[in-house]
């Protein structure tokens, strides 16, 4: 897996236990108001290594041998 890959599976995996954490029965406010920022935290991170790696997938520049015109 590649960096941007893993990192986004890092991402990911987080964000799966701050679910289930907020599904438990008997959270506090405070713990679901500071686990919802993280995961919007987490989301938003998420969505600019999608965004990196799509931009770095659709560059033209690299489309082109060394050398080659």
């Amino acid at each position: 897996m590649t960096d941007a890959g893993s990192d986004l599976g890092a991402l990911a995996s987080r964000l799966e236990s701050i679910a289930e954490r907020l599904a438990e029965e008997g959270i506090s406010d405070d713990d679901s108001v500071a686990l919802a920022r993280e995961a919007a935290e987490l989301s938003a991170r998420a969505g600019q290594e999608i965004d990196a790696a799509l931009a770095e997938l659709s560059d033209p520049g690299d489309t082109q041998p060394d050398g080659a015109e």
